[in-house]
């Protein structure tokens, strides 16, 4: 009876830590040149939504916040950079478009792979911090929320295949279910 009950406790455990965790909200900042519009994934058991904005317009910057973002960007300090996309975010107006996911579309697995590897991805961008010099392009903020409201943030450059690959992947999953999948994209 004895070893019965440990080979249940033991397949109960693995069960258990095998299953991911599909309660999390990721979403995709892009600012610059190249790209400049959000994608957001909504990711439950039940149910998974995609959320893409496209900037629509963009207002002035009132005198403060012109001082300031100037103040900012002339420091160029990494730890500034939310500030810098606060500031930002808030003069922008958006066009949005929402696409239901299904829990077997093939892209989740990269979604949720991703999320599974974040401490990690996150680890070696801080140890080995990006150096290349980019004239035009895009940076791009992933935020991971998870099920408890805790937040992370990373921040990439340009990602390409060789640069960032884990958000190079990321990056083209998402953007190509969406617009494989809505009837009118408003991301290019």
């Amino acid at each position: 009876m004895k070893p019965v009950f440990i080979v249940i406790l033991i397949f109960c455990i693995k069960a258990g830590y095998s299953q991911a965790d599909f309660d999390y909200n990721l979403k995709l900042d892009f600012y610059g040149m190249l790209k400049n519009h959000q994608i957001e994934l909504l990711r439950e058991k039940d149910k998974n939504q995609i959320i893409a904005r496209k900037v629509k317009n963009k207002k002035p910057f009132s005198k403060r916040d012109s001082l300031r973002l100037s103040e900012l960007i002339s420091n160029s300090i990494k730890a500034q950079r939310e500030e810098i996309a606060v500031l930002i975010e808030k003069y922008k107006e958006y066009d949005s478009d929402t696409l239901e996911v299904k829990n077997d579309d093939s892209f989740l697995n990269i979604t949720d792979s991703f999320v599974d590897r974040w401490d990690v991805m996150s680890n070696a961008l801080k140890s080995y911090p990006d150096k290349r010099i980019i004239l035009d392009g895009y940076t791009v903020k992933i935020s991971l929320i998870n099920k408890d409201g805790d937040e992370k943030t990373v921040y990439a450059t340009n990602p390409s295949a060789e640069s960032h690959p884990d958000i190079y992947e990321l990056i083209n999953a998402i953007e190509k279910s969406y617009k494989n999948e809505s009837k009118n994209p408003i991301i290019n």
